[in-house]
């Protein structure tokens, strides 16, 4: 309390992250009773996991302390995967979760995963299904795909997962990755391909902002924007895109380079390379990189033989005519 009283007096601080895997419960309460005795204007956020324990009760407690934003580790929202890794609440407790923290006014930020060692597409679309379920009362989701670490339990125990084998890559000399191979395959490419495109739809009902990433969770200005127009923000202008483009559209009428089009073909081109980086050469360099991205064609501006080509101009040098 004296660190964020300190923070608040001398800076002017107004709103407070705290960067944590999982609030304690007790620890959050602690924390809420002691900034509302304090008379703060003071808000936070962090991370807590969905606990049985957030009643209505305790979230308005919460919520009269100061607490402005609450990411919640979702991870699945199929039971079997919650069972596997150990999660140790169920569905229902983290709909109760989800529903109890937004009615207090606390804005809910959901992190999910797909991808789970085993998971079938059915599970991954019920992950999905569970943000789509909950979408009036979740500020912000975010759903990526799992990657393994040291000391996790399915790196420990892998044929408990049906993973076949696991492997770091050369020249990862930190070791900041481990990649698996599964028994047997629980997803197709174009099952991932839908998953991820199920994702994308989904996504649009919510605003997200280019940077300073309004709208990326746990982020300043995402917490701006909760503190200032209210937790429901981002699904309340999730047409702005939109309704800008009709409003206010662009004045190019021909561009040398389709640049959507060229983010496809990178993002497309950056899979394939890692990829062969990852499943073939087991090895990471920046030569093995480059010898890859070199081997792609160049994008050339196309040419628009409707209009007269421009002349070209070039600076002047100071006292040169």
């Amino acid at each position: 309390m004296a660190h964020l009283r300190e923070l608040e007096e001398r800076w002017d601080c107004r709103i407070v992250y705290f960067s944590q895997d999982a609030i304690a419960p007790q620890a959050a309460r602690n924390l809420s009773h002691k900034l509302k005795a304090a008379g703060t204007s003071l808000r936070w956020a962090s991370d807590m996991r969905p606990e049985p324990g957030l009643t209505p009760e305790y979230c308005r407690e919460l919520k009269d302390g100061g607490a402005l934003s609450i990411a919640l580790g979702i991870e699945s929202g199929s039971p079997r995967v919650l069972e596997l890794i150990h999660k140790g609440v169920s569905v229902q407790d983290m709909q109760t979760a989800v529903k109890n923290l937004a009615a207090a006014g606390i804005a809910v930020e959901a992190m999910c995963f797909t991808d789970f060692p085993s998971e079938s597409a059915g599970e991954a679309e019920a992950t999905l299904a569970f943000i789509a379920s909950q979408r009036k009362q979740i500020s912000l989701f975010i759903c990526g795909r799992f990657g393994l670490s040291r000391g996790a339990r399915a790196a420990r125990f892998p044929a408990d997962y049906g993973i076949a084998k696991i492997w770091r890559l050369d020249g990862d000399e930190l070791g900041t990755g481990l990649f698996y191979e599964e028994c047997v395959p629980s997803k197709s490419d174009l099952e991932r391909q839908k998953i991820d495109q199920a994702i994308d739809r989904l996504s649009t009902g919510w605003w997200l902002h280019a940077y300073p990433w309004a709208g990326a969770l746990s982020t300043a200005h995402t917490l701006f924007w909760y503190a200032r127009c209210g937790t429901d923000v981002f699904r309340r202008h999730a047409d702005t895109p939109r309704r800008m483009a009709v409003k206010h559209p662009s004045p190019v009428r021909s561009a040398r380079f389709d640049v959507q089009r060229m983010m496809r073909v990178a993002a497309g081109r950056e899979a394939e390379i890692w990829h062969r980086l990852i499943y073939e050469d087991k090895a990471v360099s920046s030569r093995l990189y480059h010898r890859y991205s070199n081997a792609y064609p160049p994008q050339l501006p196309k040419i628009n033989k409707r209009q007269p080509a421009r002349p070209r101009h070039t600076a002047k040098r100071p006292g040169r005519s």
